[in-house]
């Protein structure tokens, strides 16, 4: 098993990760990852929003590793949990572009909102 990485049409190298901690020292991270962060929409998952098996895979390994990987999207918060929960992950979630944040169990531990006035005010 290894990591491998080339260079496809869009210039950016795509990694094709087979061994997690094999690739985390060639990136050269060593222990200084504290977070994996992810979006979710061509990232986590492509047009399909089904996670890749390689995919869940290396989520699970970076969760077993003890690295927590924290989902970052702008969809809504009642969106992205049922696609995650279709794919049968439970990650802490920044949702609608950082205006709220909850961890597994669903504890906001972020939210900013407008007022009302300052939402009518827009409208």
């Amino acid at each position: 098993m290894r990591a491998m990485t080339d260079r496809r049409d869009d210039g950016h190298e795509h990694w094709d990760v087979r061994d997690l901690d094999q690739a985390i020292d060639v990136a050269g991270f060593g222990d200084d990852i504290s977070l994996v962060v992810t979006d979710l929409d061509g990232t986590l998952w492509g047009s399909s929003a089904v996670v890749h098996d390689r995919t869940l895979a290396a989520v699970h390994a970076l969760q077993d590793r003890g690295l927590p990987v924290l989902v970052a999207t702008g969809r809504t918060r009642r969106s992205a949990l049922h696609l995650l929960g279709h794919n049968e992950l439970a990650l802490p979630l920044v949702a609608l572009d950082g205006a709220t944040c909850e961890d597994v169990d669903g504890a906001v531990f972020h939210r900013v909102a407008f007022s009302r006035d300052d939402a009518q005010g827009v409208l």
